[in-house]
Parts: C-alpha cells; sequence; structure tokens
C-alpha cells in the first residue's frame, strides 16, 4: 500500500485476518479433545513419554476440558503474535528503505544502495562496494516486491549477480582468518539450534569483516568482497 509517496509491504488485511483467527481455532479444538486424546494415547504400548497424558487421564473433573482449551486458545493466539513479529516488514521511499522484524528497524538510504534482488525467498541489498548490506527472508510474491522497488528508482536485479562466487563454509576454511572461521563456527552452532536472532547477529559480524553468508537450510555459503573493491574503499575511507 502506498502512504505518502512510500510502499509498504507486508500482510494483505486477508492475510492477517486468517493469522488472527485460524491457530486459536485450531488451539480451541485440539485443546477440547485433549482428554480424549491423552486416553487414547495412554492406551497404547509405544507411546514414549507418556506422563503428561496419564496426569490428564489422572484428573476426572469436569473442568479439565475447559483447563485444556484454554490452553489450547492461549498457545494459538501466541503462535498468531509470533507469526507477527517474526514477519519482515518493508518500508520503501524514495529516499531510503526501512526493514522492521522481531521488533528490530534498519533503514539504508538509496545512496548506499548499489542494487537490489531476491534470492529464493530472502530480499537483499548490495552497497556500492558491492557487500550485502541486508539480508532477510519476506513473505511477498517476487512481482510484488520487484514492483516496489523499481517504482521508487532502486536498481532491480532479476538474480543476485554473483551467485556463481559462493562456496560453501567448512570448518578452518583456509581462505579465511581464524576469527573470521571462529565466526562462521559461531554461527553455525546459531543454525543447528534454530536460533534466527544470534544466527542474524553473526551476520552482520560476518559482513563487518567484508565477506557475504547465505545459508542453505543448516548449511552456510560465502563469497568475499573482491580485493579491488575493498582496497577502493579503504582508500574512499582514508580521505574522508
Amino acid at each position: 500500500m502506498h502512504k505518502n509517496k512510500r510502499t509498504i509491504l507486508s500482510f494483505s488485511t486477508f492475510d492477517k485476518l486468517l493469522i488472527c483467527l485460524v491457530p486459536p481455532i485450531i488451539g480451541l479444538i485440539l485443546g477440547f479433545f485433549i482428554p480424549d486424546i491423552a486416553k487414547w494415547a495412554v492406551s497404547l504400548p509405544w507411546i514414549p513419554l507418556k506422563g503428561p497424558f496419564e496426569l490428564i487421564v489422572s484428573i476426572r473433573e469436569t473442568w479439565i476440558v475447559f483447563a485444556t482449551t484454554g490452553l489450547g486458545v492461549i498457545a494459538g493466539i501466541w503462535l498468531s503474535v509470533m507469526a507477527f513479529h517474526e514477519s519482515l516488514v518493508m518500508d520503501i521511499g524514495d529516499a531510503d528503505v526501512k526493514f522492521t522484524i522481531s521488533g528490530v528497524e534498519s533503514i539504508f538510504p538509496k545512496a548506499r544502495i548499489s542494487m537490489v534482488f531476491l534470492d529464493k525467498k530472502q530480499v537483499v541489498l548490495l552497497d556500492l562496494e558491492n557487500r550485502e548490506m541486508y539480508r532477510e527472508k519476506q513473505e511477498m510474491k517476487a512481482g510484488q516486491v520487484e514492483r516496489a522497488f523499481t517504482e521508487h528508482g532502486y536498481s532491480w536485479q532479476s538474480v543476485d549477480p554473483f551467485q556463481t562466487e559462493f562456496k560453501r563454509w567448512v570448518a578452518q576454511t583456509p581462505e579465511f582468518e581464524t576469527g573470521e572461521n571462529a565466526l562462521f563456527a559461531a554461527r553455525e552452532k546459531a543454525l543447528e539450534k534454530s536460533d534466527e536472532k544470534d544466527a542474524r547477529e553473526l551476520r552482520r559480524e560476518i559482513w563487518n569483516v567484508g565477506i557475504s553468508v547465505k545459508d542453505d537450510g543448516k548449511k552456510q555459503y560465502w563469497r568475499r568482497q573482491k580485493e579491488e573493491l575493498r582496497s577502493a574503499a579503504q582508500v574512499r575511507c582514508n580521505f574522508s
């Protein structure tokens, strides 16, 4: 939607309605039937960790159904809240771009952005030295994202022009210094734990040493900023 010459990309009204209603309704239904599910689970010899099910079955009070139903609704509401909290909102203007996810805002002036593209479902921004400044999963259709950026005058690429330069990271990659390998090792642990916040922070640390990183599942792929571009950037910094 457009607002004061800006384009905001986020869930549509229909999507928001579904996210608000579906998880709590599913939670209500599952919660209502949990006592019956518990009785069925206890009767199966191969079900592990029967303790929680046996506890529910042992409570013969009528309020147990209301309790499990209420818990189901609460769990559904929590899922709805997290869906909004963890989804990317893109606020695109003629002068800058603002991304918001998990309560964190990132703002990038247009003058610093050389190109924008989608890598699968991730929106990617490169700076004037072709280093990644931002990479995050988004839920919009590719055409919507492309149209929003091009309408505001950003250089849009249909594919990552540097995709052939990415290599898979392995422990103690010889092209890296010890500290760089340590950052990738720490990020690998974050990915294994599905700790998105830590993985996101470590990605920024890796960007700061001039390396772009992207993921394929739990695998990390990298490309280093070209030496001639890095040298040019250093010269500019020395004169600024």
